[in-house]
């Protein structure tokens, strides 16, 4: 009897630590699937996509380049255009040509503000870093240069005014440029470093013996790379 009466106490704290273990797994159970509900309901944080930037495509990296040492301007322009130039009446006509010479566009260098008479503004444009006054030449308006006066209406002329000359573009069947003739005006670049050489008149350069200082420098291998670079009608040296 003694025997029975010592086992109950022991088979009652079996039950007890029974029911304690489910109450406990009920809740740790119960914790676990309310942490799954609460991870399903919680959005997953958006990821901020990383812009990659647009790389800036030089389209000027292959073109040449036309510079003016006398006036201390430089444009760029596409090598399938050829570049000459003149000097009359005081001024200098570069004449852009393309396509068994047709004349893409000229530009002419002339003494501020002498060569704006009888031609009506449209208002001014931004061209790379300069501001162009923009006209045309009404019918029957006397071109810039040219023999006489024009037949055709509003032919597109942008001017530029600095350093006491007009840099005048003149776009010959045109009242817009197009988008090559843009670019090339958008490289206008005025320059203040005065070149040690010059571009000869009559594109050949005197290198008959015998050459004193001036003509040695003249006729440098240096010279002659600066001249093929910056003048447009260059020949090459008389020997």
């Amino acid at each position: 009897m003694s025997s029975k009466q010592s086992s109950l106490p022991k088979v009652f704290l079996v039950i007890l630590a029974l029911i304690l273990f489910g109450i406990l797994s009920g809740v740790m159970v119960s914790r676990l699937f309310s942490h799954i509900r609460n991870s399903e309901d919680t959005p997953a944080p958006s990821l901020t996509p990383v812009s990659t930037p647009t790389p800036v495509i030089d389209e000027t990296a292959t073109w040449e380049t036309y510079s003016n040492p006398k006036h201390l301007i430089s444009l760029k322009y596409p090598p399938e255009i050829v570049v000459t130039q003149s000097e009359y009446s005081g001024l200098t006509d570069i004449e852009f040509t393309h396509e068994g010479n047709l004349l893409y566009f000229r530009v002419i260098i002339a003494p501020s503000a002498s060569v704006r008479q009888g031609i009506v503004s449209r208002g001014a444009t931004t061209l790379g870093d300069n501001l162009w006054q923009e006209y045309y030449f009404p019918k029957g308006s006397q071109e810039i240069g040219g023999p006489g006066p024009k037949n055709n209406d509003q032919e597109l002329h942008l001017v530029q005014a600095s350093k006491n000359i007009d840099i005048i573009a003149i776009v010959s069947g045109q009242t817009e440029l197009d988008a090559t003739q843009s670019i090339i005006l958008s490289s206008l670049k005025f320059t203040d470093e005065v070149s040690k050489f010059t571009c000869p008149e009559s594109g050949w350069v005197d290198c008959m013996p015998i050459l004193d200082n001036e003509r040695q420098k003249a006729c440098s291998e240096e010279a002659m790379v600066w001249y093929k670079d910056n003048c447009p009608n260059f020949q090459g040296g008389a020997l």
